[in-house]
C-alpha cells in the first residue's frame, strides 16, 4: 500500500503525518479518518487502509476494529474475511466494545471462523456491557431464538427494550415481532411481560404509542399478576418498579385514557378467555 506523493494543505492532517510518521498510534488512526472521510484531504479508501494498518500495528484498538471492517467489506482491498478476525480479536481483547461485537457477528455467522454460538454470545456480552446498544439488541436476539444459551423471550424483551430506547432500529423491530406473544404471556399472569407492554406502548416501542394501552397493561401487571420469583436476578427490583409505575400512571395518564384502557383490557381478555378476576393486589382507586 503507497502513501500519497501529493502533500496536503491541511496545517492539521500535516501534522497528524508527522505525528504518524513518528509512530504515534492514535495519530495513524486520525489520519486514516480523515482519509476515509476526506477531512481535510482528498477521500481514498486505499489511504485510510493504509494509516489504519500502521495505526493497528502500532496497537490502536480503534485502528484494529476499523481494519478488520475495511478488510472485512473489501474498503480499498480484496474483501479477506479470515485476515479481518485477527484485528477485530486484537482490538475487542484491548476492549474496545465495537470490536467485541464485531468478533461475535464473526462466530455466530461463521465469517472467517468456524461458526460458534456459544463464542459469539460472549463477545457480544461483553459488548453489551459496556452498553453498545447494537451489542444489546443482538444479544437479545440470541436469547429469543437461545442461540449459544437456552430460549429466554423475556430476557429477550429486557434487552431489547434497552436497545431500542437506545436508538437501535432492529431491535424496535423485534419487539413488534413478538408482541403478540408477550401478550398471551401477559393475559396468563406474567407480570413481567405485562410490563413490558407498558414501556413499549409508553415509549412507542414494537408499536405505536398509546397511553390507552400502557394502562392497561401497568393496572393488569399491578392488580392481576403475581408478584416475581426473586430468584429472577434480571427482574429483581420488578415489583417494586411495577408498583412505582402504577401510582405514577394513575396520575400522568388522563381519565379518558385509563377509561379507554380498561375497555381494551377488558376486550383482551374476552378475545383470550382469560378471566379477569384479580390475582394480586385487590383493585384501589
Amino acid at each position: 500500500m503507497r502513501k500519497s506523493r501529493a502533500v496536503p494543505s491541511d496545517p492539521a492532517v500535516i501534522e497528524l503525518i508527522q505525528a504518524a510518521e513518528a509512530g504515534a498510534a492514535e495519530a495513524a488512526e486520525a489520519l486514516a479518518e480523515c482519509y476515509r472521510t476526506g477531512k481535510g484531504v482528498r477521500r481514498s479508501n486505499e489511504l485510510a487502509l493504509h494509516w489504519y494498518s500502521v495505526g493497528a500495528k502500532l496497537g490502536d484498538a480503534n485502528a484494529q476494529n476499523n481494519l478488520g471492517t475495511m478488510l472485512l467489506n473489501g474498503i480499498g482491498c480484496e474483501s479477506d474475511e479470515a485476515a479481518a478476525v485477527p484485528w477485530y480479536r486484537a482490538s475487542a481483547e484491548q476492549g474496545n466494545a465495537v470490536a467485541q461485537f464485531n468478533l461475535g457477528l464473526r462466530y455466530l455467522h461463521g465469517s472467517g471462523v468456524e461458526q460458534d454460538d456459544r463464542t459469539a454470545g460472549a463477545w457480544i456480552a461483553k459488548s453489551a456491557a459496556q452498553d453498545y446498544s447494537p451489542g444489546i439488541g443482538q444479544l437479545g436476539t440470541l436469547f429469543r431464538f437461545g442461540r449459544g444459551t437456552k430460549p429466554d423471550l423475556l430476557q429477550a424483551a429486557q434487552l431489547h427494550l434497552a436497545a431500542a430506547q437506545a436508538g437501535d432500529v432492529t431491535s424496535h423491530g423485534n419487539l413488534s415481532d413478538y408482541r403478540a406473544e408477550l401478550i398471551e404471556m401477559a393475559l396468563k399472569g406474567n407480570r413481567e411481560a405485562a410490563f413490558d407492554l407498558c414501556r413499549m406502548y409508553d415509549w412507542g416501542l414494537g408499536g405505536e404509542k398509546s397511553p390507552a394501552l400502557c394502562w392497561a397493561w401497568v393496572q393488569w401487571a399491578y392488580e392481576s399478576c403475581p408478584t416475581m420469583p426473586k430468584h429472577k436476578t434480571h427482574v429483581e427490583d420488578l415489583d417494586a418498579e411495577v408498583a412505582a409505575a402504577f401510582t405514577f400512571f394513575q396520575t400522568t395518564i388522563d381519565r379518558e385514557a385509563r377509561e379507554r384502557g380498561d375497555s381494551l383490557l377488558v376486550e383482551l381478555l374476552g378475545k383470550s378467555g382469560v378471566s379477569g378476576k384479580q390475582q394480586g393486589k385487590e383493585k384501589t382507586g
